[in-house]
């Protein structure tokens, strides 16, 4: 709904076997009624390897939030 608060949702961070090494949730975000993007800085710890790794980040994976644009909910990253 526009300009109402964004709900909860869950971020999951998989490794290359797509295992679930790390969930965290977070609260929802404020509604864009300035019609700018709203930001939201995630910190995560506890995420070990050795040597490369490539991670998947993935917000909302199962897809509880309604959103126009589903398209944009996973990030890879290499981490060295």
């Amino acid at each position: 709904m526009i300009g109402a608060r964004a709900p909860a949702f869950t971020v999951v961070i998989e490794n290359e076997k797509r295992t679930v090494v790390l969930k965290k949730d977070f609260q929802g975000i404020h509604a864009p009624v300035d019609l700018l993007s709203k930001k939201l800085t995630m910190e995560f710890s506890g995420v070990r390897g050795k040597g490369n790794r490539l991670l998947t980040f993935r917000i909302d994976p199962g897809n509880q939030v309604d959103e126009l644009n589903e398209e944009n909910n996973q990030l890879r990253k290499a981490l060295n």
